[in-house]
């Protein structure tokens, strides 16, 4: 029975690290409803989308991507986001 259940905890750490690994991403177009500045960078919120999405200071494109954000909120004009998943991080955006 002990075998049994080292080997079945053996086989679920290793299927538990191999899906941690991958990345998964998403994309979608909407209109930013709330942008929000935060110690780490900025959290906005979207019209039609109902997460809680970042944009951390680390991103090497941190500025370029709050800019265009922002501007989309201000014009009320619609954002073609890229999002990391689980992490709700936006990695890139476009008009």
């Amino acid at each position: 029975m002990l075998k049994i259940l080292i080997a079945s905890f053996l086989i679920a750490s290793s299927v538990f690290a191999d899906t941690k690994m991958k990345k998964i991403s998403d994309s979608f177009n909407d209109k930013v409803k709330m942008v929000k500045e935060t110690d780490e960078g900025i959290k906005l919120h979207f019209e039609t989308h109902a997460a809680v999405y970042k944009v951390n200071k680390t991103n090497p494109k941190f500025e370029q991507l709050k800019k265009l954000l922002e501007k989309s909120k201000n014009e009320n004009k619609e954002v073609k986001v890229e999002v990391s998943i689980p992490a709700m991080e936006i990695t890139s955006a476009h008009n």
